[in-house]
């Protein structure tokens, strides 16, 4: 009898634990399926264009960026040899332009990003491998002075990153040499640029081709119309979800990169950066490194369906 009573006992005292095992199960089902409407109803969603004139810190104030114009296709003139004088022009000009968000010291900590909740994080700049997004290098490689010409010229579309490309020439070269005094990584873990297979035309073949790879290996994480994911990959630095993944905001002039062909294809090839999940597709779309005529065909068809499946999906997207 007593047997009975305690096996009673044990069941009834099991209680209070089974029940706050299910209302805990409840809770993270909750919070979780919250997370995933709020990231739902935010795909695609178009933040608001960073405004320049109210913050006093920024006494050059730059214009916003052209998502239209190509990264690629920028001109660039020749570039000036380094000098001492051009960094103190480059420090002087980056103290008025560009420190409110970038930090005295370039570390992606100035006043601005403290104070405002930016749609992106200003690049840590002492951390290029870390945070500089667009380059022509590989991965691994940090950007030319090509590439940081291009990018103060141009501006990161749909982030605080305004474009510059009213300031002199010679203003945005003292940047660029300035920026790179930053770090001695620039100059250790330099590369060239990458070489772009040569260009196939588009056709319904190479769509094909493109949407295959695109279903199979894209659609995790840039949803399925290019819009991002029904919950997006979060940045581990802030906590947001990374803005990149929806590519094909405003018909893909949101692109950081650049939306046309070119920069589509050069962006598959490099990736962005170490803290970016958007990785090199280099070693997949190019899988053989001494490979026949005929499979070198078959990769450049498969990689340039990808591109033009990648640009067809933001052009036909709907304007946000």
């Amino acid at each position: 009898m007593s047997d009975v009573s305690e096996t009673r006992s044990e069941k009834k005292s099991a209680w209070p634990f089974i029940i706050a095992a299910v209302v805990i199960v409840l809770l993270v089902a909750m919070i979780f399926a919250s997370v995933l409407l709020k990231d739902s109803g935010s795909r695609g969603s178009e933040p608001p264009p960073f405004d320049p004139s109210v913050h006093a810190e920024l006494e050059i104030k730059g214009v916003q960026p052209d998502g239209k114009s190509s990264w690629a296709a920028l001109s660039v003139p020749a570039a000036p040899e380094p000098s001492d004088a051009l960094i103190t022009t480059g420090r002087g000009l980056f103290n008025k332009a560009c420190a409110g968000c970038h930090g005295q010291g370039g570390a992606g900590n100035g006043p601005i990003s403290a104070r405002v909740e930016l749609f992106t994080v200003p690049a840590d700049l002492t951390q290029p491998l870390r945070s500089i997004k667009i380059r022509s290098t590989m991965a691994g490689n940090t950007p030319t002075r090509e590439d940081l010409f291009r990018t103060i010229t141009r501006g990161l579309p749909g982030t605080a990153m305004l474009s510059f490309r009213e300031l002199s020439v010679e203003d945005r070269w003292a940047l660029v040499t300035y920026v790179r005094s930053l770090s001695s990584e620039y100059e250790k873990r330099s590369g060239p640029p990458i070489e772009i297979p040569v260009k196939l035309a588009a056709s319904d073949e190479l769509f094909e081709l493109g949407k295959a790879v695109f279903q199979r290996s894209c659609r995790t994480c840039h949803g399925e119309d290019g819009l991002g994911a029904a919950a997006g990959l979060q940045d581990n630095a802030t906590g947001k979800i990374w803005p990149g993944l929806s590519f094909a905001r405003q018909k893909g002039t949101r692109m950081l990169g650049g939306s046309s062909e070119d920069d589509i294809a050069r962006t598959l090839l490099t990736g962005l950066n170490q803290r970016n999940p958007m990785m090199s597709w280099k070693s997949i779309l190019y899988p053989e490194s001494n490979p026949t005529p005929e499979a070198r065909a078959a990769m450049d068809r498969r990689f340039w369906g990808t591109v033009w499946y990648v640009k067809r999906l933001a052009e036909s997207t709907p304007e946000k």
